[in-house]
């Protein structure tokens, strides 16, 4: 695990504690195809921690980006207190290499959902709607629709101290990415913050670091499968 954003709030920067951590599994043989086509196993984790209590309405966003590679992001906004993520406001984004614009703006477009190989999971949970369980025999006899659990409100979700993440399986080693990168060991990224209101499209370098971890696969499905969710 590396930090490549701050170890401590840097309000004119917008930089907050964010870090980096490899690790790999070798993909279960009941793992979803669209997943086992993408990946072979390793994965990405970025954890972001609020270096100060968020202004309501406000959000934090950290993103991570090597030298000429792509992007990859993750926020969460706060809701009408300071310090409470809002409900479905925690989200996670990418940018292409040659799309991402490093120390300056960024067309919102640019910006899209991790590929559905990459099985993107967001924590905490239960901050943005859930997906609705399989019906029970007794639904399914009464002809009834499960419903989603709602996304809500999460106090202290972005006070001081408080993290959110994504992980995500990377992309099979190649030549090239047309899309979502592949971070590995021994590589230099650096972590960039996204500003607010007339600036939400700006960012700024927080912190360059060498990625270290993961360098065998072990046993076992790492992460439960689900879905990216933009910013």
């Amino acid at each position: 695990m590396v930090q490549v954003g701050t170890t401590a709030f840097a309000a004119d920067a917008w930089c907050h504690p964010t870090t980096v951590s490899l690790a790999g599994s070798m993909l279960a043989m009941d793992a979803p195809k669209e997943i086992m086509d993408f990946s072979d196993g390793y994965m990405s984790v970025i954890t972001v921690t609020a270096g100060a209590d968020t202004v309501g309405e406000e959000r934090v966003a950290m993103c991570v980006s090597g030298m000429g590679t792509g992007a990859v992001c993750a926020s969460a906004t706060a809701g009408g207190d300071d310090g409470v993520m809002a409900a479905n406001s925690l989200k996670s984004m990418m940018a292409a290499a040659g799309t991402w614009v490093p120390e300056g703006e960024n067309a919102p477009e640019n910006f899209v959902a991790l590929p559905a190989g990459a099985a993107a999971v967001l924590a905490p949970a239960g901050v943005n709607n859930g997906v609705a369980p399989e019906a029970t025999p007794e639904q399914i006899e009464n002809e009834e629709t499960p419903e989603a659990p709602e996304g809500e409100d999460l106090e202290g979700g972005l006070a001081a101290g408080a993290s959110f993440s994504v992980t995500f399986y990377k992309p099979k080693k190649a030549a090239t990415y047309a899309g979502l990168w592949r971070f590995e060991a021994g590589m230099m990224v650096s972590g960039y913050a996204m500003g607010n209101g007339d600036s939400a499209n700006m960012n700024k370098k927080c912190m360059d670091a060498t990625l270290t971890g993961a360098s065998a696969l072990v046993a076992g499905a790492a992460i439960a499968f689900g879905a990216a969710a933009l910013f």
